[in-house]
């Protein structure tokens, strides 16, 4: 619907994948650091004013996803094509309970490529790394859970040399790195499709965070946290466009979900396999809570309500209703302003 409906995107594997997934319109992100995209994720835990894994909470003893599928048998690994090291991944990936990490180092020992891959910035390539990742994962026994962090879709929004022609330009930097890391993920599906494993294995795709932005659909409290979030099954059982609320904190109960795992655990996510579980998302943006529920999105500034709107109506978030005399709105209003309370105060009390 962006461009007057004529707007031409620029991730055409990602799309023909989505029409054969599940997809959730408002797909929200807790923060806008990578960081805090992994706690989310993998524990269910966002982060709150500052991100979670530098916060007084971080030493915490959690229980993570790699934590719980290892004592069910899974093999459990971690990707990311930096240094190692690089914002700590290694140690909060060990900290979810993932016992194998795959970095720069094991990707160089590897020896499979020839030829420097180093993007100048970030780390090797996607292409190359994904390809490595696809190797990889033949000699890891199954079943098995993997994690992977890409960075080639990342400023300063660099491509390989030899794609330079291969790619459209468009008005932003970022429009050669996102077809590039579409086109890797494509060829990453071609190299494991034949796989034994394929047709059992369940693919969650979800951004850390959101990006510089072009539409001014993006460019308010709501679009600039709004992110992909992907469940593919290859045989095509997950499918459906879905224009509920789903936030990063879902993905860890969601995978417990699909895989029945009946266990106590602590987060701040429902499954987004649960039709009858609550939908909302919360986030900190830039000195205020944000609470988005249904068709509504509620600012509080950690006292009272300082903002109030219809996403629906009003998708650029121009028109505040915090003092609009109107039944519905202001008891809708009260109903999320008491939910806001009670979030921030089970996340203090609980951490």
């Amino acid at each position: 619907n962006l461009d007057e409906g004529k707007y031409k995107g620029l991730t055409p594997f990602l799309d023909s994948l989505m029409e054969k997934s599940l997809v959730y319109q408002f797909g929200i992100a807790h923060g806008r650091k990578s960081i805090d995209a992994i706690p989310a994720t993998m524990f269910g835990i966002p982060s709150m004013r500052v991100s979670y894994v530098i916060s007084h909470y971080g030493t915490n003893k959690m229980l993570g996803l790699g934590s719980i599928l290892q004592e069910r048998g899974y093999s459990t690994s971690f990707f990311h094509g930096a240094p190692n090291g690089s914002m700590g991944f290694n140690s909060i990936a060990k900290l979810a309970g993932f016992s194998d990490y795959y970095g720069l180092d094991e990707f160089e020992d590897s020896g499979m490529f020839e030829g420097d891959l180093f993007d100048g910035t970030w780390g090797i390539w996607d292409e190359e790394f994904m390809q490595y990742m696809a190797a990889e994962m033949d000699n890891i026994p199954e079943p098995f859970a993997v994690s992977f962090f890409s960075l080639s879709s990342h400023h300063p929004f660099v491509i390989p040399d030899h794609y330079q022609e291969k790619f459209k330009p468009g008005p932003m930097r970022g429009n050669y790195t996102t077809q590039y890391a579409d086109f890797a993920l494509e060829k990453f599906f071609e190299s494991v499709k034949t796989k034994s494993w394929f047709d059992n294995t369940l693919f969650i795709i979800v951004a850390d965070h959101a990006t510089t932005t072009y539409h001014k659909e993006y460019q308010n409290d709501v679009g600039n946290y709004r992110i992909p979030i992907i469940l593919h099954k290859p045989d095509g059982s997950l499918t459906a466009l879905k224009t509920d609320i789903a936030q990063q904190a879902d993905v860890f109960p969601t995978i417990l979900d699909a895989l029945d795992i009946d266990i106590d655990y602590f987060g701040f996510g429902h499954s987004l396999l649960d039709e009858n579980a609550p939908r909302f998302a919360v986030s900190y943006v830039s000195g205020k809570y944000k609470l988005i529920q249904d068709n509504w999105v509620l600012h509080f500034d950690g006292r009272k309500t300082i903002a109030f709107y219809n996403l629906k109506q009003d998708p650029l978030l121009n028109n505040n209703l915090a003092q609009e005399d109107n039944e519905l709105v202001q008891s809708t209003r009260q109903r999320m302003d008491a939910l806001i309370k009670a979030y921030l105060q089970q996340y203090n009390n609980r951490m």
